[in-house]
């Protein structure tokens, strides 16, 4: 993925946990590492790390699987799989492959939440 397309993945993903994007806006960080880095404004998506670390996408993969469970979508339908060196991720109706676990992750995220939109 391209700088950009990280970039606006992570707003994508920042917009989803309800954090509106702006100047003045803070982003409270995931998992506790507020008190270790700070805040960050919503509108530099180039310090969000959704695309890069585990502490900041499992909380979002939570917050999907909550609403699956919600909205009754069937389990079964979600899996994580490798084969011939791809990952591939269903999530419900979303199908993605990619070359690492946090990738395919990431990307099946991306694709959940504008599907959701």
């Amino acid at each position: 993925m391209t700088d950009e397309e990280i970039a606006e993945g992570n707003t994508i993903i920042g917009k989803f946990m309800s954090f509106k994007e702006g100047k003045d806006t803070i982003l409270p960080l995931p998992n506790g590492l507020l008190r270790d880095i700070g805040r960050i404004p919503l509108n530099m998506s180039d310090k969000l790390q959704y695309h890069s670390s585990w502490d900041w996408l499992m909380p979002i993969v939570d917050k999907i699987e909550t609403m699956m469970r919600k909205t009754k979508v069937n389990d079964d339908r979600t899996f994580l799989e490798y084969c011939d060196n791809l990952y591939f991720m269903s999530i419900g109706d979303v199908f993605v492959q990619g070359d690492s676990k946090i990738d395919v992750v990431y990307k099946a995220v991306i694709k959940f939440i504008n599907g959701i939109d």
